[in-house]
């Protein structure tokens, strides 16, 4: 029961960690861009940071929101098979997957696990994993 507790505790200082740290990220990225560029890879992985904190804290249609313009941006600068933007396409599909939208869920994985086989190869555990979640989505 201990241990229960520690989980359900460390979960909710989880949660918190992700309430702060979206609007602080919001309030920071812009003049972060300022001073380094908007496509520089530090602002694109903070701008990251902020959707995945929305996407923790089941915003989805916001963290979408980000992750889409994210996306655009990333493979102009980084190209979409960079590991970072391969990563953002992976969490697009989760989050897809949290909204309940497995069609669409299905459709962005299927056409990251290419890039991501040519990348890293087909025994790379990723690739496996994305392999079985991309299975399990179909059934």
């Amino acid at each position: 029961m201990k241990k229960q507790w520690q989980n359900v505790s460390a979960s909710g200082r989880e949660s918190n960690r992700y309430r702060r740290a979206a609007p602080e990220l919001e309030r920071v990225i812009p003049g972060l861009a300022e001073l380094l560029t908007p496509d520089d890879e530090t602002v694109l992985g903070c701008r990251f940071n902020e959707a995945l904190c929305h996407a923790a804290l089941g915003r989805y249609d916001r963290a979408l929101d980000l992750m889409t313009a994210l996306r655009g941006d990333m493979d102009r600068v980084l190209g979409a098979t960079a590991v970072l933007t391969m990563e953002l396409r992976r969490q697009i599909g989760e989050v897809h997957i949290a909204r309940g939208d497995v069609d669409t869920a299905e459709r962005v994985l299927a056409d990251l696990l290419p890039d991501m086989r040519a990348e890293f190869g087909s025994d790379h555990p990723e690739v496996q994993e994305l392999g079985a979640l991309l299975v399990n989505l179909r059934q």
